[in-house]
């Protein structure tokens, strides 16, 4: 039975507290896991899609880089393409390489565009390995495609970071649902504040110390907990006892 001295964080665990739920609820994440992923796999197709684009251009630019021409073209199309954030202007040209025939399309500015109607004469380079391979000398298009393969990739190593924390995340509450025994705590500071802006909005920092169970050692730590219902209840005084699912000295969390 509960012990009514006891400071409960989450109602959901009196089940388990009371003998009939193996677990307890607040560190059962699974459902909570499984959400997470589904909400970042868009985001990770996105970084694929990226990382080709990036490795693609990446390629280009080592090819320029290594050894390339500056040859005369010209303008065989122009286009703009409207969205809500604005007109993106696309140039299409071509050039000679011997009797052989290239052709690029290339994003430009609007001066760009305005520039060069079609059929007049443009400035290109190529890469004298790969023909296919070129940009237009017109703008610092260089220093863009340097911009997006940095931005590209900064956003890959953004969402490979989010999962691995998702997944550490899942992998300390699934060893606590595991190995985790119930002990008992005792506050030692207590914190509670309001944030008008999330929907969860009230959080309580508890700071409490245990006693171990497989060293008999007394330690200490701070866990900070979110939910409305914790702004109904009177913040615990100092010296209140809790209960505490414990694992390890750092994985452990107040029921």
């Amino acid at each position: 039975m509960i012990d009514p001295s006891m400071y409960i964080i989450y109602p959901e665990n009196q089940p388990y507290l009371n003998g009939k739920k193996p677990y307890p609820q607040s560190v059962m994440k699974g459902d909570e896991f499984r959400c997470s992923i589904i909400f970042l796999i868009p985001f990770l197709l996105i970084s694929i899609f990226l990382f080709s684009i990036s490795f693609n251009m990446l390629r280009e630019q080592l090819l320029l880089t290594q050894s390339s021409v500056i040859a005369q073209g010209w303008v065989t199309d122009r286009e703009i393409d409207s969205d809500d954030d604005g007109n993106t202007y696309w140039i299409t040209y071509s050039f000679y390489v011997g009797d052989t025939t290239y052709t690029g399309r290339k994003s430009v500015n609007e001066a760009v565009f305005n520039q060069y109607p079609n059929q007049s004469p443009i400035e290109i380079t190529y890469a004298t390995e790969d023909p296919t391979v070129s940009r237009l000398n017109t703008d610092n298009q260089a220093e863009v495609d340097s911009f997006i393969i940095i931005f590209n990739g900064i956003w890959l190593v953004l969402v490979i970071l989010g999962f691995f924390l998702l997944i550490k995340w899942y992998a300390r509450y699934k060893q606590l649902k595991l190995a985790g025994k119930l002990v008992n705590g005792k506050i030692i500071h207590v914190n509670g504040w309001h944030d008008n802006e999330l929907e969860t909005g009230y959080y309580i920092q508890l700071e409490v110390a245990l006693r171990t169970p497989d060293t008999a050692e007394i330690i200490s730590g701070k866990r900070m907990y979110t939910g409305q219902h914790l702004k109904d209840k009177p913040l615990p005084t100092i010296g209140t006892p809790v209960y505490i699912f414990y694992a390890d000295k750092t994985n452990w969390e107040v029921l």
